[in-house]
């Protein structure tokens, strides 16, 4: 296969695929998105520092950083289109690829082919798919679309009825209460009574309604979306499950409800089991989950052996989220912040410490003009104010399509003449039309740059188009 029927046929399946995703879209969607980088900090952590500091270096690092600073990469999709553009200064189109869908198949198209554009029937692009997901682990990208039937209120409703049920269930269970001053997971409590149940009392009792959730309504698109049968699966595991014997359960498993003066309730199992081979590690788990207050509270603590993960979440209509691991030994731990407000703002921060210069993510997000939401996300290096790397814009409804697969001077190839072109005519023009796109898109990024980035951008191209001027 030719170099550029490769090329060819990987953006056809990459911007095809896209027809099941978007065939459910009612309204026009978009996102557009401006880079910053810090290019010469990017450079010194991927080599060493020595050719970092050298002047040719620094010269790539700026040329670099300027092209950054003058694009925009902006995408938009209707019902029937899907594009993607890379846009320099104000408008200027350095690159556009274009897939359009009807019921004969779908047309590809792109700014670097000029007027040529690759058209797929239905019937090539299916076989085609199958061809590429053969054996790999891609997915069927009407997932997304089956996704869209979910009902959230309804699963919302489900879910409450699940929990209700399970409350019920330990509430029947539970012994003696005891009056006191006690104190888990940073809350306080005026009693606890202990929940008489047995490992796999409680494991049947959780698996037996997780079945019976799994069989409602509106989950069913997300099984089937996914294609597992749950219900199956969760019968199998009740089934080992009573095989079991008292020896295969954890050493300790303790249920206890703690409650307040007001009584809200508050969920505590705790879990240990040491180890039962020679290169097993001791395990512990922690899990306290209730509504105190009007918030609901999730507490989880799982250890095992020198690792140790914490999570916790606390919230209502909105929510915090906090999250850390760490390894004895290993050099590198992580914690993650997330703080969503009433009004949908998101505010997350992972942080990862080691014995490299630590690293921190950051990810804002808050409602932008129209039916929009703006975000920002960043990467920072060491302990850096600045960030190395971020990436602000916006998605939601509207946007324009700049329709690069229309127009009556339009050279349609179907995609098996391509595949077919034994003697490689029609690649080879495809290939000369590539070039000279790619050549007409640096020259749109040099009228947007700095005058001595496109002097510098303008040469270096000369001089691959005609190395022997370098001799």
């Amino acid at each position: 296969m030719s170099s550029i029927l490769s090329i060819i046929l990987v953006i056809v399946m990459a911007f095809s695929s896209m027809a099941g995703m978007t065939a459910g879209i009612e309204d026009t969607v978009s996102f557009d998105a401006k880079i910053s980088a810090d290019v010469q900090t990017v450079m010194a952590m991927s080599g060493d520092s020595a050719a970092a500091d050298s002047e040719e270096t620094q010269q790539i690092a700026k040329v670099a950083g300027d092209i950054v600073e003058a694009l925009t990469l902006k995408g938009v999709a209707t019902k029937d289109t899907a594009e993607l553009d890379l846009i320099a200064g104000e408008k200027d189109v350095v690159l556009s690829i274009g897939v359009k869908n009807d019921e004969n198949g779908t047309t590809v198209a792109s700014s670097l082919l000029s007027s040529d554009v690759i058209f797929i029937s239905a019937e090539t692009l299916q076989q085609l798919e199958q061809q590429m997901q053969s054996g790999s682990s891609v997915p069927d990208m009407a997932v997304l679309q089956q996704l869209q039937g979910l009902d959230k209120e309804q699963i919302e409703k489900d879910s409450e009825e699940f929990k209700e049920k399970l409350k019920q269930a330990l509430e029947a269970k539970k012994g003696e209460a005891e009056t006191g001053t006690f104190s888990v997971d940073g809350l306080s409590f005026t009693a606890r009574a202990r929940v008489d149940m047995t490992y796999a009392e409680f494991s049947e009792l959780f698996l037996t309604l997780a079945k019976e959730l799994a069989g409602k309504d509106s989950l069913k698109p997300l099984f089937q979306a996914t294609g597992s049968d749950v219900e199956a699966e969760i019968d199998k595991a009740i089934e080992e499950l009573k095989k079991q014997t008292e020896s295969d359960w954890p050493e300790q498993f303790d249920l206890t409800v703690y409650t307040d003066a007001d009584n809200c309730a508050y969920y505590v199992c705790d879990m240990a089991q040491k180890p039962k081979t020679e290169y097993a590690k001791e395990e512990r788990m922690h899990l306290g989950l209730g509504t105190v207050d009007g918030l609901d509270l999730v507490n989880a603590e799982r250890v095992q052996g020198d690792e140790k993960i914490n999570a916790a979440y606390a919230g209502a209509q909105g929510g915090a989220f906090k999250l850390s691991y760490a390894a004895a030994g290993s050099g590198t731990d992580m914690e993650v912040d997330a703080e969503m407000s009433e009004t949908g703002n998101l505010d997350a921060t992972c942080l990862i410490k080691s014995a490299t210069p630590n690293a921190k993510f950051t990810l804002h997000t808050e409602p932008a003009d129209g039916e929009r939401t703006g975000f920002e996300v960043a990467l920072y290096a060491g302990d850096s104010a600045a960030p190395m790397i971020s990436v602000k814009g916006s998605v939601g409804k509207g946007g324009e399509v700049l329709s690069v697969y229309e127009g009556e001077t339009l050279n349609v190839i179907p995609i098996e003449t391509l595949m077919n072109d034994s003697d490689g005519t029609v690649a080879s023009q495809l290939q000369m039309k590539l070039i000279a796109g790619l050549l007409k898109a640096i020259t749109t990024v040099t009228k947007n740059v700095p005058e001595d980035t496109a002097k510098w951008i303008t040469t270096q191209v000369q001089q691959m188009m005609n190395p022997s001027t370098n001799e």
